[in-house]
């Protein structure tokens, strides 16, 4: 091993956090143009809606090893949405090592901010997924390097990382199984082994989060068997990549609700409050969950108010906002 290139177990916690951050900002990301969707019967619904479901297994996944390896305790801070700003990921920042043209030329205009379902979001869900990244030699990976060309690239990061503590895994530690019964031929979600055991089922839940997602590095891949959702999928044999694409080139988009960012009246106001308060109470119960290796009985409740809280906010007219500007400094504070 280079041990120029050697990362400590810090900086291998560190990155498994930022897994937790990335996968769980795709969530708000994607519920809300879902919901901006007037028609909830449309294709376009029922596609985003299954990669929402699928996100949500991403970050109990990520949680899951990041426990493995010993995190002190995996966390929920807000996230933020800027113009074009995704956490830990830099289209076009590896450019010279892509096989094939920069994707962010073909996916433009797009947008990383809250919004509906429009030519900037879908376009950015696009990015997200991107499968057809080049790949960086282990060599040029470094511990701290937080950004990254692509998911694909953050996960080959961690499988580096994480192959170089493989010591540090301790099996059944915090370990979390919310999905298991979507996927009747996925037996295993959690991280039940130490060391070297474990290390395998560690880089089999990688695995599955990147393939679901980006696919098998190319376009029009076929998810495989064992990781297709066999319960409320519409689509499961394809990755979250093509079911944003077949949205994307399927024709004009599905009408939306009207909008305003800054609300404009009192019902708009209170629909935004509550939103964020129940996101930060949905943010606690998701600590909870992987913290006490305990079910947390409202984890499912909850799910659904924030639902009903985000259409709620499309309906009456202003786009949903996930938590008040002021509140990372609040929680940034000592």
């Amino acid at each position: 091993m280079n041990t120029d290139n050697a990362w400590t177990i810090e900086a291998l916690r560190t990155h498994l956090q930022s897994a937790v951050d990335l996968e769980f900002w795709t969530i708000p990301f994607y519920l809300a143009p879902m919901y901006s969707i007037v028609d909830r019967s449309s294709e376009a619904y029922q596609l985003i809606q299954s990669v929402v479901h699928q996100e949500m297994l991403h970050v109990q996944l990520a949680a899951n090893i990041a426990n493995a390896y010993g995190i002190d305790k995996v966390m929920f801070p807000p996230p933020h949405y800027g113009k074009c700003d995704i956490p830990h990921l830099r289209f076009g920042k590896d450019s010279t090592n892509l096989r094939h043209r920069d994707p962010t030329l073909e996916f433009n205009p797009w947008s990383s901010e809250i919004g509906p379902l429009d030519v900037e979001r879908i376009n950015a869900m696009c990015l997200i997924e991107y499968p057809e990244w080049g790949e960086l030699p282990p060599g040029e990976l470094h511990q701290h390097v937080l950004n990254y060309g692509s998911i694909g690239e953050f996960y080959q990061a961690l499988k580096f990382g994480g192959a170089q503590h493989k010591r540090e895994i301790k099996g059944g530690r915090r370990q979390v199984d919310w999905f298991g019964g979507y996927y009747a031929e996925f037996k295993h979600m959690k991280v039940t082994k130490s060391r070297k055991k474990g290390w395998k089922q560690v880089k089999r839940l990688m695995s599955t989060i990147v393939e679901q997602g980006e696919g098998q590095s190319e376009r029009h891949s076929e998810i495989p068997l064992r990781l297709r959702n066999t319960a409320d999928d519409p689509a499961a044999v394809i990755d979250h990549f093509d079911k944003f694409i077949a949205i994307r080139e399927g024709g004009d988009l599905p009408a939306v609700y009207p909008a305003v960012i800054t609300p404009e009246n009192e019902d708009q106001q209170d629909a935004l409050r509550v939103l964020q308060k129940n996101f930060k109470q949905f943010r606690g119960t998701l600590e909870n969950l992987f913290c006490d290796n305990m079910p947390a009985d409202n984890f499912q409740n909850e799910m659904v108010t924030l639902g009903g809280n985000i259409l709620t906010c499309w309906q009456r007219g202003v786009v949903p906002a996930f938590t008040e500007p002021t509140e990372a400094h609040k929680e940034d504070q000592p």
